[in-house]
C-alpha cells in the first residue's frame, strides 16, 4: 500500500504501509469503485473511507428534495470522517463522480487502524479541525 499512497499522493506518504494485496486485515481494504453512492443520508455509517485517487462528492438534500452538492473531497481526505464512533444516521450522501480508489476502513477497527499506523491519527485530527474551523467562518 505504501507504493499505491506514494504514488497517488506523495503528500500522504505513510512509510509502515506495506501493499501487497487489496485487504490488509481486519476489514480494512483497498476498493475501486467506477460510481454510485458510497452512503446516503439519513443511513448509519458503520465505515469511513480515505480517498487515494479518483472523485468523490458529498451531497445533501434540500426541502424540495433536490440533491445540493456540499463539497468535493480531494485526495487524501476522509470520507464519513462524522461516523468516527457510530452515534448518528449521516447528514449528507456520499457518491463516486469518477472512477475512484478508496481505502475502507470499519470504524470499529479504527483504533487498531491507528495504532498500526499512527500517521492517519495526525491527519484524522487535523481534518477534523479544519472542519471545526469552516464551521466556525460560517
Amino acid at each position: 500500500m505504501t507504493m499505491i499512497l506514494n504514488q497517488l499522493s506523495p503528500q500522504y506518504a505513510f512509510p509502515r504501509l506495506r501493499y501487497r494485496h487489496k485487504r490488509l486485515g481486519r476489514g480494512i481494504r483497498i476498493i475501486d469503485k467506477i460510481h454510485g453512492q458510497l452512503y446516503q443520508e439519513g443511513e448509519k455509517v458503520n465505515q469511513i473511507y480515505f480517498l487515494i485517487e479518483g472523485r468523490v462528492a458529498l451531497y445533501k438534500k434540500n426541502s424540495e428534495g433536490y440533491s445540493i452538492e456540499l463539497a468535493p473531497v480531494a485526495c487524501g481526505e476522509f470520507i464519513g470522517i462524522q461516523n468516527i464512533k457510530n452515534l448518528e444516521e449521516s447528514s449528507h450522501s456520499a457518491k463516486v463522480c469518477r472512477p475512484s480508489r478508496l481505502l475502507l476502513i470499519p470504524t470499529v477497527q479504527l483504533p487498531y487502524f491507528i495504532k498500526r499506523w499512527p500517521a492517519f491519527k495526525k491527519h484524522i485530527i487535523g481534518q477534523l479541525i479544519d472542519h471545526l474551523d469552516v464551521l466556525i467562518s460560517c
